[in-house]
């Protein structure tokens, strides 16, 4: 039987030839004591693990109640409970190639109505008379967020990525927020989000930073002034230049030559 989602009933109905096939092999909560150490291996099946409370490491990376793990097939999980932390483990065998598959696991920040569904196959599962099939109906209204998600953030990275690297083409122009976020099509708002997402900082202190390292890289590999730094930056003069060193370094640039050459 193939059980259909449609606005949040399961409508069962016969399965067609073409049609893949979902089905849930293990389903648990695990409550761990805190330096619990976990480890697995899952050889043909695809897993979800919901971090419901504590935290966990996993591969130096601490992850915090709220987060989906998903483990692709032909793959391991190991990770140590840094607190006293309840998991949800949802094994998994997918006849179709599982979008988010790939050799590492993805982490991913679930919404709440994506874990309380965790919640409702759980509870389902402690009733023999619920039929399996909403489960997994309920399983597969999980994996379709889980695929909205990775995409935006599929997208999103991609705009970081060519963002940064249009800032360091630009670096010896006076690049602003705005002249970048225009160049990468979008809003400041939203270029400035998405930076700090996946670098913790935002949009003008990244500019500023490539700045600083291309007038670092002057001063260790060449002879050139401060007047002529500011040049070949788009300074209007050598003193905004130096105002924006000790701006950003707290040191002069003065003091910088004089330590580098020192050393």
């Amino acid at each position: 039987m193939l059980y259909i989602v449609s606005n949040k009933k399961y409508i069962s109905g016969e399965r067609e030839p073409k049609q893949t096939s979902l089905t849930i092999l293990r389903l648990q909560k695990l409550h761990l004591e805190n330096s619990f150490v976990y480890h697995t291996n899952l050889t043909e099946n695809d897993a979800l693990f919901l971090v419901s409370s504590g935290s966990i490491e996993s591969e130096n990376e601490i992850i915090e109640s709220g987060n989906i793990i998903y483990v692709p097939k032909y793959s391991g999980f190991n990770f140590l409970a840094t607190k006293p932390t309840e998991l949800f483990e949802i094994v998994f065998n997918y006849s179709e190639k599982f979008i988010l598959s790939s050799k590492k696991s993805y982490v991913i920040k679930s919404p709440l109505d994506t874990q309380e569904l965790f919640n409702q196959i759980y509870r389902n599962h402690s009733f023999y008379d619920n039929l399996p099939g909403v489960n997994e109906g309920l399983l597969l209204n999980i994996l379709n967020t889980l695929n909205i998600l990775c995409n935006s953030y599929s997208g999103e990275l991609a705009l970081y990525q060519k963002c940064h690297e249009w800032i360091e083409q630009n670096v010896f122009r006076p690049i602003t927020a705005e002249y970048t976020a225009e160049a990468m099509g979008c809003t400041v708002a939203h270029l400035n989000r998405t930076v700090k997402k996946y670098s913790n900082k935002c949009l003008s202190k990244m500019i500023a930073e490539a700045r600083i390292s291309a007038i670092k890289q002057f001063i260790k590999f060449s002879n050139s002034s401060s007047q002529d730094i500011a040049q070949k930056l788009g300074f209007e003069s050598a003193e905004l230049l130096r105002k924006f060193f000790k701006y950003h370094t707290g040191v002069s640039l003065k003091e910088y030559k004089k330590q580098y050459f020192n050393t």
